[in-house]
This record gives C-alpha cells, sequence and structure tokens, in this order.
C-alpha cells in the first residue's frame, strides 16, 4: 500500500489530502478538523486538488483538462469498474461487460461535446442527493447514444440497469480520463483485454493476441487506398490495428509524429481518415454481441463505426440465405455491388478485396455440416485423383472453408490474405489434408508462414497454429504453365519461439544466460502544444523488455521482399 499525504489550508480549515493506492485502485481522501466540534472528521473524494486550487473547485467539470490515459491505468480504471459491477451488483461477467459499454459511450459521447455532463464532482458520491444528479447527468447522456449519436448500435431498448453507486463508482473510474486523446494503443490493449476477460471466457470464444495481429498487419503493410475486410471479426482487433496502422503513414505524409501526434496534428489527417475508415474497412461476424463490442473498438478508434456487419460470412452468396445486413454490406463495398448482382449457385467470385487479416473460428468441434454452403466451396467437396470435385463432404472444420471464402473476396493477382490457421492444415498426413493443402498452392502463392509457439494463444485455448500469408493467383497464371508448374517465389519462414506471455499469461521478459532481468537504456519523449507551439521533452531510464520475437520477424520480412539482408536478433 502505497501513499501520499498534502495539506493545504482553506479559510480557518486545514484540509490533510492523502491518496492510497494498493497497485489496483487510487483512493483519495481528505481529513479535516470540524469547526462545529472540533472533532478529526475524514471523507472520500473523487481527486484531491492541485497546489493552486480549492476544494470547491473540484466540483467543477472543466476544472482542468482530462488526462492522457497510460494502457495500465486505463486497464486499470476499466477492470475496477467491470469488477464492482461483478462483485457488487451480482452481474455475471457479460453483464457487467455491456453496462460498462453503455458507460463508455456515454464518455466518448461527452468528450465530443462542449458542455461535460460525464464527471463526478469531488464530494458528490458522499450524498444521495449528489449521487442522483450524477445518474441524472449520464442518463440524458445515454438517451442521446442510444437514440441519436450511435442509433445504428443501439437498438433502443437498453438500459443502464445499475444502481446510484455503481453507476457513481464506474464514472468516477473512467470520468478523469480522455478516452479521445489517449494513444490507440492504450485503449485498445484495455478494451480488449476486459472483452476477453468476458465474452470471450463466457462463450468459449478466443481472440487473436494484440501482437499477434500488429506483426500480420505490418508484413502486409496496408496504405490509405487498400481495401479491407476481416469476414470473423470478432471485438475487431484487426481492424482497429490496420486503422491505426493506416493512421501513423497519414500523419508521417501530413508531417506530423506518428508516434506523439498532438492535436493540431491529428486535425491535420481527421477528414481523410474518417473518410478511409469509412470507405476502405469492412468487417463480419456471425455473433451480434461481438459486433457491438467491434463497433465499440472502432469509437474508441475515432472511426465511423459504420461498416461491421453481423450475418454468417460463409454464407455470403448461397442463394435463398440473404438477410438484410448481407445485402447492406454486398452493397455498400466498392465494386461488389456488381459481382453481387450477377452471382449463381455455381460461382462465388467476390474478388475486390486488396487485404485480408483475420483468425476464423476452427476446431472439429464445431463443423460446417449446411449442404447448401459446402456445395458452393471447391473445399466443401473430396477432391478425386485429378484435384476435381468428387462428393461433397458430410462436415468440413470452418477454418478449411474460410481460405477458400478468404481467397474467393481478394483481387485476382494482387490481392493478399493474413491467416492464422491451426498446424493439422499445414502438416497434418491424409488425402483429405493433403487435398487442402494442394487447392491452396494452387489457387494461391504461398508468401509467408510463422511458426507460432504452444504459449501463443494460451491462457484462452491451448492450440497449435500459424501465421499464413498468400497472395490470390490471377486467372492469366493458369495459362500455359510448364512442367514446372505455377510459379512460387521463395517462402518466407521463421518460428516464433517467445511471444512475449507465458502459459498463463504472465509477461515474459528478456533475460542473460545467467537468468536475470537484462536492463536496458530506453528514452520517454513527451509532446505538447500550447500557444507557443510545439514542445518536446526528453527523458532516459533505465528498463526492462518483454522477450517478444513477433515484431524482429515483421521487420525482416519486410527486408525479405525489399531483397535486403537479414538482421540478427
Amino acid at each position: 500500500m502505497l501513499s501520499y499525504l498534502a495539506q493545504q489550508q482553506s479559510g480557518s480549515v486545514i484540509n490533510l489530502y492523502g491518496a492510497w493506492t494498493n497497485g489496483d485502485r487510487l483512493a483519495f481522501f481528505r481529513a479535516f478538523r470540524n469547526p462545529r466540534n472540533q472533532f478529526i472528521e475524514t471523507e472520500e473524494l473523487t481527486d484531491f486538488p492541485a497546489p493552486d486550487e480549492s476544494l470547491e473547485e473540484l466540483e467543477d467539470a472543466n476544472r482542468r483538462p482530462l488526462r492522457i490515459a497510460t494502457k495500465e491505468s486505463l486497464l486499470r480504471a476499466f477492470k475496477s469498474a467491470h469488477d464492482y459491477l461483478y462483485g457488487n451488483q451480482s452481474m455475471r461477467g457479460d453483464r457487467a461487460f455491456w453496462q460498462l459499454l453503455n458507460l463508455i459511450f456515454c464518455k466518448i459521447l461527452d468528450e465530443q461535446q462542449s458542455l461535460r455532463l460525464f464527471f463526478v464532482g469531488a464530494t458528490e458520491a458522499n450524498t444521495e442527493e449528489g449521487r442522483k444528479r450524477v445518474v441524472e447527468r449520464i442518463n440524458r447522456l445515454f438517451e442521446r447514444v442510444k437514440n441519436e449519436e450511435y442509433k445504428d448500435v443501439f437498438d433502443g431498448s437498453e438500459r443502464i440497469e445499475l444502481n446510484d453507486r455503481a453507476l457513481v463508482f464506474v464514472a468516477t473510474e473512467i470520468s478523469r480520463y480522455s478516452l479521445l486523446g489517449t494513444d490507440t494503443d492504450a485503449k485498445g490493449l484495455a478494451y480488449e483485454a476486459i472483452t476477453s476477460n468476458t465474452l470471450k471466457r463466457e462463450r468459449g470464444q478466443f481472440f487473436t493476441p494484440r501482437n499477434m495481429i500488429r506483426m500480420m498487419v505490418e508484413m502486409i503493410d496496408p496504405g490509405p487506398n487498400d481495401l479491407i475486410l476481416d469476414p470473423a471479426c470478432g471485438s475487431g482487433g484487426f481492424l482497429v490495428i490496420v486503422l491505426n496502422h493506416v493512421r501513423r503513414k497519414l500523419l508521417a505524409e501530413a508531417g506530423g509524429d506518428p508516434d506523439l501526434p498532438v492535436p493540431s496534428e491529428r486535425k491535420r489527417i481527421e477528414l481523410k481518415l474518417k473518410e478511409y475508415a469509412r470507405n476502405k474497412i469492412w468487417g463480419i461476424d456471425v455473433d451480434p454481441d461481438l459486433r457491438k463490442a467491434a463497433r465499440m473498438n472502432m469509437v474508441m478508434n475515432e472511426d465511423g463505426h459504420g461498416n461491421i456487419f453481423c450475418f454468417n460470412s460463409l454464407e455470403f452468396g448461397v442463394p435463398e440465405r440473404e438477410v438484410p445486413e448481407m445485402e447492406q454490406f454486398a452493397t455498400g463495398v466498392p465494386g461488389l455491388a456488381e459481382l453481387w448482382n450477377r452471382r449463381n449457385t455455381s460461382s462465388r467470385e467476390f474478388g475486390v478485396f486488396d487485404f485480408i487479416f483475420t483468425n476464423p473460428p476452427f476446431g472439429s468441434k464445431i463443423p460446417i455440416t449446411d449442404q447448401a454452403v459446402l456445395q458452393t466451396l471447391d473445399l466443401g467437396y473430396r477432391a478425386n485423383e485429378s484435384g476435381l470435385r468428387s462428393s461433397p463432404h458430410k462436415k468440413v472444420p470452418p477454418e478449411i472453408l474460410f481460405i477458400e471464402l478468404c481467397c474467393k473476396f481478394l483481387k485476382p493477382g494482387t490481392g493478399k490474405m493474413a491467416i492464422v490457421l491451426p498446424d493439422g492444415i499445414l502438416g497434418n498426413p491424409g488425402k483429405d489434408m493433403e487435398a487442402v493443402r494442394v487447392w491452396m498452392l494452387r489457387e494461391m502463392e504461398l508468401l509467408a508462414s510463422i511458426d507460432l509457439p504452444a504459449e501463443a494463444f494460451l491462457p484462452q485455448v491451448s492450440v497449435q497454429a500459424s501465421c499464413v500469408f498468400l497472395r490470390r493467383r490471377h486467372p492469366d497464371e493458369f495459362m500455359g504453365t510448364g512442367p514446372a508448374g505455377l510459379t512460387q517465389q521463395p517462402v518466407f519462414m521463421a518460428i516464433a519461439e517467445k511471444v512475449g506471455h507465458g502459459r498463463r499469461g504472465e509477461p515474459v521478459l528478456v533475460r542473460g544466460e545467467d537468468g536475470r532481468e537484462i536492463i536496458f537504456d530506453d528514452e520517454d519523449r513527451v509532446r505538447w502544444e500550447d500557444e507557443n507551439g510545439i514542445h518536446e521533452d526528453r527523458q532516459r531510464r533505465k528498463v526492462t523488455q518483454i522477450a517478444d520475437d513477433l515484431p524482429w520477424i515483421a521487420a525482416q520480412y519486410r527486408k525479405h521482399i525489399q531483397g535486403l539482408p537479414f538482421e540478427e536478433e
């Protein structure tokens, strides 16, 4: 337990302020002598005043700019709020998550307007009247959230189900930070950590670790003109990382700092970034709750959040399986409407996307048995000795069908996918798996394969998988092929031994041969803006480093495609 004490005099009353933390939560208190009875009394505060502030000023929402959060502080705030709801309102994890989500929407809307309503005054939480004022302000915000600003995310029937104390507690935890001003990586890590601990645990789902997503995106290197799809987008992790990757490129092109942009630099690219998100980034997921979670993730990253659709992407183009959102997707994606309008039972050709990033659902326990789906895909059939369709399978693991679906969505000749696949597809013996590999290498060129360690998806699930990178071949490539067959450039292959965490999810640090943590020299940069311009400060410090091979692998792949020699790790 760490503490901090400060003394301040207000008129005839001397206040002693204290802050305590156990590493997870901050608690603020004021001790003072009651002038009526001279007893020493204490009360909890939501914050304590700066040296030049009075206690009364703490009740004003605009007393000072909102804090920019680090990933640790934002994660602590989200986790503390979620755990409070879980423990104090007897809410199961997913119900607590959605209530927290409602309040995060309110917080973001509040930051977008000039009149701040999402705040808790220093002493409002201590009285029934004060708590009711907070609840009334936030309920007003939520009505606008679900019925006006984000009505395409909500159905309008949602409500805040928290009692006054719980709502005020959560509001106190997250109100002190600027969600829109905080670094996108910090927001993403905090949000996805809460998502993984609720929706995934409750539903048996698991998503891709953020460092793995970043490696896959950096290897493919999408730009502002590229059309992107994730047909199994979950909570939107791939789409958010792509958006942030393009944001960095736009900042660099506009003369801003990609790592620490100040408000004027962010403003410079705001319209271009929103236009990119509105026209170029698309996601599909069959789970309506995950669709909402993905949209929230995009909202937190200042995207228009509209291009996340809820339907089974394996049914896309299957006759008589159209649902309104499927048709909205088909007619909304640039260039897809014409192909959609001439779909038929024998062809599912929708190749308009430049890049696909995805981690599809996989496993023999959730096979696809729908014959209407299986009969519209080559990999839904057994292959005869000539490699042609034979009889349809009765069931096929979904990850196999997603390989073909992604291929069909890519532009012929240039479209590329980065996909997570179980190692069984890549190496298991048997005619069925061999037929899948033959189809993959016939229809696509293998660009790279990254073998992941057993810890990669732990502690969520134990699965041995690889990140596979493929380019869809153009029909012209099949014409006039000689005895050597289709062309295949040298394949980049790597084995990741360390992915930043161990089998229980604990951080793994870089250590020397003696087992001790290695201390590195690092430099903290801070940039800020005022009426005198943009300023920067640097401070040297000693730090440990996470043991993670994935950033190095991504850098070596970029060297590989440029024909440059590899670096030693």
